[in-house]
């Protein structure tokens, strides 16, 4: 589980703060567009081998302001 925050919007793009299990204290960035191009601008430090980043850039939908990424 993640939780994400939007950062901000700009021109299509929209950088998320996502945090791994909720933790405030390793928070990772990516960036999504309207076109569907997927940017990594920074990880976790609780995310060694990208299993979160890679839900953060494909679980967030483009556009949401704030939320949670599950999966089993």
């Amino acid at each position: 589980m993640l939780t994400f925050e939007l950062e901000s919007c700009e021109n299509g793009r929209y950088v998320y703060v996502y945090y791994p299990d909720g933790n405030k204290d390793a928070p990772g960035r990516v960036a999504l567009y309207e076109d569907d191009k997927r940017e990594i601008i920074s990880d976790s430090k609780d995310d060694v081998q990208g299993y979160y980043r890679g839900h953060a850039l494909w679980g967030i939908p483009v556009g949401e302001k704030n939320g949670t990424v599950a999966w089993c």
